[in-house]
């Protein structure tokens, strides 16, 4: 059947082909019709089913409603509009854009042209976006998302489920989505409680005002914390293995590695809340300008402090050693037994316990503590003040230009100190034992003076450095 220019009724129980004219045409459809619009417009309303009716675009605005389904819509080679206004239609895509309109409990697949969907209020639609297109995508209800093309998707509060295979931009509202990337993903939440995996070749650049978990591999994977404003206040990235990342509101970030090698790092001040990182391998980590904690229950890891605060909690055994790299901001860390930690000061005060110990002091004061003292097994000063409580497993001591504080137990292995031409700084030892624990003067220094001072000797080398040893006399015979 063919009609001509002018506007045309049509009511199709079989398997009819009609072709529309110029004029305005109505069909309705509840047989396996197949109708090809014309130059004008088109409205086809299904009944009964549809019958498997299909519509064939042809460059024009078009309705498909009706009391049921069952109808498909081919877009064809030009851009067209339609208006859904029925649940169940098929709408497939061509190498001209289309642009649907409400839509519930549909299927849309996109052709080369692109998709520019708006659901209108509608949900529970199945949308499928082509490799190479570029789509733009507005849900509103639940539905599943396979965007393959260059998109721009934006969702409001429904709980979506969306996997990016292209590159695309996703919005989101305040719903409960899950959201799968294998390509590249760029995403705002604004709200809601919602879930990004990352599958490896991946990358996705996630930033939320609420509650959001993102796993994945690095490199490509960040999570950014954003204020009540919008402005980013805390960022961590993924730049090598594995590990979760999440964001808490306005309380923080949190993430956990997996059990090989991950690096990450950490950037703003963490919108005022907190940052906690549990590493289970042996990880890179990096904290940023707000207050951090990070425990380590895995191999030999490294971290770098930033300019906030760092709590560092070892949890590794023994053979595993962790690097600490202070900044400047403060540095609370306590080694667990058996494990060990090699600590490079800042300028940041630091307070270190537990475990075993190798410090390089840099120009912020370090303080170890513990019931029996730390187990520093070596220290090398900085310019910076330290006070040092040992323990009984033996101590090999540099000290530096600032001033030192040295608390022996009094008892157990012997201390060593040694004194270089940059040992310029001043030294209090207190329980030293004259025949066991040792003062060593390194190349260039000698003896400048000596005396006693409330029974106290007082040394004072040729290279400045003032040495007094608490309740011990004798003077340079204390140096071998």
């Amino acid at each position: 059947m063919r009609l001509d220019k002018g506007n045309a009724g049509v009511v199709s129980a079989g398997k009819d082909v009609i072709w529309a004219g110029a004029g305005n045409a109505t069909v309705l459809v509840s047989g396996g019709a197949e109708v090809h619009a014309g130059a004008g417009g088109l409205a086809v309303y299904a009944h009964g089913g549809g019958g498997g009716a299909n519509v064939y675009g042809a460059g024009g605005d078009y309705v498909i409603g009706g009391d049921s389904g069952g109808v498909a819509y081919h877009g064809g080679d030009a851009a067209s509009t339609v208006e859904a206004q029925v649940s169940g239609i098929t709408l497939l895509g061509g190498a001209g854009r289309m642009t649907v309109n409400g839509g519930a409990r549909d299927t849309l697949t996109g052709g080369s042209g692109g998709i520019w969907f708006n659901e209108n209020g509608g949900g529970a639609n199945t949308i499928t976006t082509m490799a190479g297109s570029t789509n733009v995508i507005a849900l509103t209800g639940t539905d599943v998302l396979d965007s393959e093309g260059a998109d721009a998707i934006t969702t409001t509060d429904g709980n979506q489920d969306i996997t990016i295979g292209g590159t695309a931009s996703l919005t989101m509202g305040a719903g409960n989505s899950h959201v799968a990337v294998t390509g590249h993903a760029a995403i705002v939440a604004t709200g809601g409680s919602s879930r990004v995996d990352v599958a490896a070749g991946g990358t996705a650049d996630v930033a939320t005002m609420g509650w959001m978990t993102v796993t994945g591999s690095g490199p490509g994977v960040s999570l950014a914390l954003l204020d009540g404003q919008g402005a980013e206040a805390g960022r961590m990235s993924l730049l090598a293995g594995s590990a979760t990342l999440g964001t808490y509101n306005e309380y923080g970030m949190q993430v956990t590695t997996g059990s090989g090698h991950a690096e990450v790092a950490a950037s703003g001040a963490n919108a005022g809340g907190s940052l906690n990182i549990w590493s289970n391998g042996a990880d890179t980590i990096r904290t940023g300008d707000g207050a951090a904690t990070v425990t380590l229950q895995g191999g030999d890891s490294e971290v770098w402090a930033g300019t906030g605060m760092l709590t560092l909690h070892d949890s590794t055994q023994g053979g595993q050693t962790a690097v600490v790299h202070a900044g400047a901001g403060f540095v609370q860390a306590d080694v667990g037994s058996g494990g060990s930690m090699t600590f490079l000061g800042g300028s940041g005060y630091a307070l270190l316990q537990g475990g075993t110990m190798d410090i390089v002091g840099g120009s912020g004061a370090i303080m170890t503590a513990g019931y029996y003292g730390s187990s520093v097994r070596s220290f090398i000063g900085g310019s910076g003040d330290a006070y040092l409580q040992l323990d009984n497993t033996g101590s090999d001591l540099t000290m530096g230009s600032g001033t030192a504080v040295v608390q022996g137990l009094g008892w157990g292995s012997a201390d060593i100190y040694h004194f270089t031409a940059a040992s310029t700084g001043t030294t209090l030892i207190e329980n030293f034992r004259a025949g066991a624990d040792q003062a060593l003067l390194g190349a260039g220094v000698g003896i400048a003076s000596q005396d006693v001072v409330n029974g106290s000797a007082h040394v004072r080398l040729t290279n400045g450095a003032d040495v007094t040893f608490v309740g011990v006399q004798g003077g340079a015979s204390l140096f071998g």
